[in-house]
């Protein structure tokens, strides 16, 4: 039977192992906490040989990774057969044999025992200390490598401190150069901005300084214009007054401005800057162009006026300063200042059929934002250089910031004709003519009985040549060159044209005839609700209206005095009250005199050509005012 085997059970830890065969009374300590185990004196004598399970680590019976519930403290260990089995219940132990005496030994054999006995403790105590000193070695060798680890990590750290500390040197190196360069470019910004405000203060200051020598060099030129205007009242035929500008040109006292100025008057008041008030007369008007002359008289010109110095506006290029001087709502010595935003525009909306007051089919213009305003039509535009460049006439109507000028080698000849004669005479052909998609010159329309029509021209026609030149516009800038050309044809000479009709080439002869002034060709009515047109010798061939005399209606207003009166465009008012009708003045001098003559609604009696060459009598009620617009 194999020898028995003792279990023990630490009462600290709650560990329980196998230490095999030893002497009771024998003692040990725990392999997990340490703590000590001593063999009850009472358990079963075991061989000697298994002394040697006492020991360090290594032993042969190690303990379970999971040990069975452990046991009450009070209980004693308990020694169990090696056939036993925990799962398995244990049945009650059979009742051991009774224990026999031993036999008392003999001398040798006590002498031995005790022997044992006494080497029993030293040997336990040697193999406490080697178990002892081989864990001390281990934990020294694991402490070593812990404190070479740790020493590594150290030094890992400190090194990683060190590139740290030179990583912030170096940054704080750079932020301090940052830093300087920061405050430098601050610097040179501060200056920048102070140079560029010093820059500006001094471009503002010489722009001031350039503005006052130019307009100081053409203040002794200007004139500030004031014009008899037509009104009607309720109690008679009234004079108000329109208000312009103007500037000397020449050094006989020629004043430069516009028809729209002065339009039918004979005699102006003009006043200097400086406050001088004189009369000038009117020499000529010329309303295709918008362009009058006034002339003053030598003796009545103020001792500090002298012409205005002219430029070349060929020169000017977008982009360039200009002033504008003149008298913006009756504000004389006023000036404005701009740029050229194009110093050669064509005004499409012109059209191309000439007409009392379409004007400015015959030039180019000089757009600008220098503001334009009311009075300060007539007046100079200058540059920097205190020339005049152009005669400011128009702003454009709802946009802020355009207005035009007549270059001014363009107004001179006018002007010099308008000195020279009094009027400026062109030819008369009768065709309306226009622009197709490719550029070429296109008849629109031809007028019934005349030069136009003699020739044979119709409207389809292409223009290829003109007076053995050809005829061709790339872009709109050159339509104004054209009709200038078929304007200063003369009169009464033949005028040699190539057409194209279709897939046929012509040459014709036209002999165009002088052309009529156009002053007062449209007049419209307002208040009364009529447009008329006032029936000129040219007018009268080509249209060929019901009488050669009076005013032809053009058009009538729904709702107005006219339509209740019966009136309808092509008749013809030959007779307004007791005086017979040649233009609108004589028409609106009627209604004068039915307003002073009538005790409650005026009205004036109308004869009325039709068609046919009959007349008729009308009644049309007279407004309290009439306002004449051309």
């Amino acid at each position: 039977m194999p020898p028995e085997r003792l279990i023990l059970y630490c009462e600290t830890c709650h560990s329980k192992f196998d230490v095999g065969s030893v002497p009771p009374g024998s003692k040990f300590h725990c392999r997990q906490c340490g703590a000590l185990i001593e063999i009850p004196e009472d358990a079963p004598e075991l061989p000697l040989a298994a002394i040697a399970a006492e020991g360090p680590p290594g032993d042969p019976f190690p303990t379970p990774p999971r040990p069975p519930k452990a046991l009450e403290p009070a209980e004693a260990p308990v020694v169990l057969p090696p056939e036993a089995s925990a799962p398995s219940p244990v049945p009650p132990p059979a009742p051991a044999p009774a224990a026999r005496q031993p036999a008392a030994p003999g001398g040798l054999g006590c002498l031995l025992l005790l022997g044992l006995a006494a080497l029993s403790v030293p040997l336990s105590a040697i193999g406490l200390l080697l178990w002892t000193d081989g864990r001390l070695s281990v934990e020294r060798a694991a402490a070593a490598e812990r404190e070479r680890a740790l020493a590594a990590r150290v030094a890992a750290l400190e090194s990683a401190a060190a590139a740290l500390r030179s990583e912030v040197a170096r940054a704080a190196e750079s932020a301090g150069g940052a830093a300087n360069a920061a405050a430098d470019a601050g610097a040179a910004a501060s200056e920048g901005r102070e140079a560029a405000a010093a820059a500006a203060r001094s471009g503002a200051t010489a722009y001031a300084r350039e503005a006052k020598a130019a307009a100081a060099r053409v203040l002794p030129a200007l004139v500030h214009i004031r014009a008899p205007a037509a009104a009607w009242s309720a109690a008679a035929f009234q004079r108000g007054e329109a208000q312009g500008s103007g500037f000397l040109f020449r050094d006989e006292g020629y004043v430069l401005t516009n028809y729209h100025v002065v339009r039918r008057a004979r005699e102006v008041g003009c006043e200097f800057a400086g406050g001088t008030r004189v009369r000038g007369t009117v020499v000529g008007v010329d309303a295709p162009t918008d362009l009058a002359v006034v002339r003053i008289g030598e003796k009545d010109l103020p001792a500090t006026a002298r012409p205005a110095p002219i430029g070349d506006p060929e020169k000017l290029e977008a982009g360039d300063f200009v002033i504008a001087l003149g008298a913006p709502a009756g504000m004389s010595e006023t000036l404005t200042a701009g740029i050229v935003s194009h110093p050669r525009r064509y005004l499409p909306g012109i059209g191309f059929e000439w007409s009392g007051l379409r004007t400015g089919f015959l030039n180019l213009w000089i757009q600008t934002d220098a503001p334009i305003n009311r009075g300060n039509s007539g007046g100079p535009l200058v540059n920097v250089a205190g020339e005049v460049v152009g005669v400011n006439s128009r702003e454009a109507a709802g946009v802020d910031g355009i207005g035009y000028a007549i270059p001014i080698g363009f107004a001179r000849e006018i002007a010099t004709k308008l000195i020279e004669s009094g009027r400026v005479a062109r030819s008369f052909l009768g065709a309306d003519f226009g622009l197709d998609d490719g550029g070429r010159v296109v008849v629109r329309m031809v007028m019934p009985s005349t030069p136009a029509e003699e020739a044979g021209i119709r409207t389809g026609d292409v223009l290829e040549q003109l007076a053995g030149d050809p005829v061709s516009i790339a872009k709109p800038e050159e339509i104004p060159a054209f009709f200038g050309r078929l304007a200063s044809a003369a009169a009464d000479q033949p005028l040699a044209m190539r057409l194209a009709r279709g897939s046929e080439s012509l040459d014709v002869l036209a002999v165009p005839r002088e052309a009529e002034p156009y002053d007062g060709q449209f007049v419209a009515l307002a208040d009364v609700g009529l447009t008329l047109r006032v029936i000129t010798k040219s007018y009268a061939e080509a249209a060929k209206p019901p009488a050669r005399r009076g005013v032809s209606v053009v058009a009538v207003a729904p709702q107005s005095r006219a339509q209740r009166a019966g009136l309808a465009p092509g008749e013809v008012i030959v007779r307004a009250g007791t005086r017979d009708v040649a233009d609108a003045e004589d028409l609106l001098t009627a209604f004068a005199v039915a307003r002073q003559t009538a005790r409650w609604g005026a009205r004036v009696a109308l004869t009325v050509r039709r068609g046919g060459g009959d007349d008729r009598e009308i009644e049309m009620e007279v407004p309290a005012a009439v306002e004449e617009g051309r």
